[in-house]
């Protein structure tokens, strides 16, 4: 961030989209030639216990794919 920005006098509140984030969301992406993509997105939360575990989403994912039989393939 730069020096320049003055945050003083401003207010934020933690947590304000908490609630709604935990309900997913949609982003639209409107693209140069007219068209829009569309991703939805569900979050998916992890215990304090399971995070220990899979520290990161990539882990829970590997994870998961073994657990139900599929082998992970490379992209």
């Amino acid at each position: 961030m730069k020096r320049e920005y003055d945050f003083r006098g401003m207010t934020g509140v933690r947590g304000k989209y908490h609630e709604a984030m935990k309900n997913g969301y949609t982003t639209i992406i409107h693209k140069s030639d007219g068209t829009t993509e569309t991703i939805e997105a569900r979050p998916i939360f992890l215990e304090q216990d399971l995070k220990a575990q899979f520290p990161t989403s990539e882990s829970v994912h590997d994870e998961l794919l073994g657990f139900i039989g599929i082998e992970k393939t490379e992209s």
